[in-house]
């Protein structure tokens, strides 16, 4: 027999309760610490503190309070930016119902302050402290508090804690009860609270406006998996933002761009793998864009081309080694150059552009090679600084777009 007062050698063997839940905790902690010291959007610092404050009070008061009890009734926005916009009244009637919860177990059951604390614990340090350092400077308070996305996971939470709070606990004292006269008023309360509750859902959800751009989205994604599985290998796409209404949302720095979105699409072996630059520069095999629609295609430059190349020419003349392409115009504050050539060896040329220069390596064949350029100009001189010239086409200065060749795939899906 185990002596009086002594932890048997099944419960010896056990971890303390405090340990089991501290272990996961710091777990969490070491691998936020650490992907928030490598990523490039830091924390920022709220704009004031009345705007914490302000942040603060609207969650609880005008979002978390009334949206456990069935609101907000009333939406402003739609989608994903929608937020809510509970009538006064309805919000009054719920912050005395919740007040009315948290004082009643209290009364039966005086260790119900820990389920509560619990909970007021959550609120602050998952749906207030994160929301503040990463969207505080950027949107006022009482809009950020009426965003219902940053509380929804509470609920679970309440749910928990309302357990705690009502139920006896293994080994220890049960609750007080309350008498018959008192479990006469009590149990129709909390019939029309829990039927006050459906209704208010049902209202709620009927109020809510879906994002009319949602299917667009969902098409977007559902065309960019294609594209992405059916491009040749090697593929080299240039990385830009992805529209609005498939990232749900603005989104600065590298979360919105492309190469984020898809990651985990793409696909190949290391070295043969599909890849993102940031700006084209050079000659590429495949050298792809996504379009409006989630299709890649080649992309273009877009702004003033050169002048009709002389009659029964196709490249233009080579004098004292250098080609000077005149453009039909001056081509103002342009961010890329394409230039357009025919070459039967590799060769290595000087480009200059806007007083600017810079090497470009000639790859045998048909090509169009781009060049990130900066300033304006109304011609283009390249000159030879090793090989051969090459048949030098065409030049265009302006800014990359997406082409209007072929697309991959050539329709996009459906949303």
């Amino acid at each position: 027999m185990t002596p009086a007062g002594a932890a048997s050698p099944r419960a010896r063997g056990r971890l303390p309760a405090w340990l089991l839940y501290a272990l996961p905790i710091v777990g969490y902690l070491v691998a936020y610490a650490t992907q928030l010291g490598s990523t490039t959007l830091g924390p920022s610092r709220p704009k004031s503190i009345s705007g914490v404050f302000s942040f603060a009070s609207t969650l609880l008061r005008d979002n978390f309070i009334p949206g456990a009890l069935g609101g907000p009734w009333r939406w402003l926005g739609n989608g994903v930016e929608a937020v809510g916009n509970p009538p006064a009244p309805l919000a009054w009637v719920t912050w005395l119902v919740a007040a009315a919860v948290v004082i009643i177990s209290i009364w039966y059951n005086p260790r119900a302050w820990r389920a509560w604390a619990i909970l007021a614990a959550w609120l602050v340090a998952v749906d207030m402290v994160p929301v503040m350092l990463g969207r505080g400077s950027l949107a006022p308070g009482p809009i950020l508090g009426l965003a219902t996305r940053y509380i929804w996971d509470a609920l679970g939470i309440l749910t928990i804690c309302l357990g705690l709070a009502f139920l006896s606990m293994l080994g220890e004292p049960a609750l007080r009860r309350p008498g018959p006269e008192l479990r006469t008023y009590l149990r129709p309360a909390l019939a029309g609270v829990l039927t006050a509750l459906v209704i208010g859902s049902v209202v709620s959800l009927s109020a809510y406006q879906p994002d009319p751009t949602a299917a667009a989205g969902k098409s977007y994604v559902a065309t960019a998996r294609v594209a992405l599985a059916d491009v040749p290998p090697g593929t080299v796409i240039v990385d830009e933002p992805v529209p609005e209404y498939v990232a749900g949302g603005v989104f600065f720095g590298p979360v919105g761009q492309a190469s984020v979105m898809f990651a985990s699409l793409i696909s190949g072996q290391p070295g043969n793998r599909t890849r993102f630059i940031q700006q084209p520069d050079g000659t590429y095999a495949n050298l792809m864009e996504f379009d409006g629609w989630g299709r890649l295609v080649a992309p273009a430059v877009s702004g003033i081309g050169n002048r009709r190349l002389p009659h029964k020419r196709s490249c233009w003349r080579v004098r004292g080694g250098t080609v000077n392409v005149p453009l039909q115009s001056v081509a103002a504050n342009a961010s890329m150059l394409s230039i357009g050539y025919l070459a039967g060896i590799s060769s290595q040329v000087m480009v200059t552009f806007g007083g600017q220069s810079q090497p470009l390596n000639v790859v045998p064949g048909l090509k169009t090679a781009f060049l990130p350029v900066h300033g304006s100009g109304d011609s283009v001189a390249i000159q030879v600084i090793s090989g051969d010239m090459p048949c030098i086409g065409g030049a265009t200065a302006g800014t990359l777009v997406p082409g209007l060749g072929p697309a991959i795939p050539q329709f996009a899906i459906g949303g």
